[in-house]
C-alpha cells in the first residue's frame, strides 16, 4: 500500500510517497481502507518548525 511519509524535521516540507507492507491484524483488530486523507495545517507548521507545540500537564 502507499504511505505518505516525512523522514525528518525540516523547514522545507519534504514528504514522500512510499510503498509499505500491508499491516497484519489479529482477531481483535480491523483494517480500514482509506480513499482520502487530510493534514491539519497546524501539524504542517509544527513539522516545519514554524510553530512550537505546547502541552499542559
Amino acid at each position: 500500500m502507499k504511505a505518505v511519509q516525512i523522514s525528518r524535521y525540516s523547514r522545507k516540507l519534504n514528504a514522500q510517497i512510499n510503498m509499505v507492507a500491508v499491516p497484519t491484524i489479529n482477531s481483535t483488530q480491523v483494517l480500514i481502507k482509506t480513499k482520502v486523507a487530510g493534514v491539519d495545517p497546524h501539524l504542517v507548521l509544527a513539522i516545519t518548525g514554524k510553530v512550537k507545540l505546547f502541552f499542559l500537564f
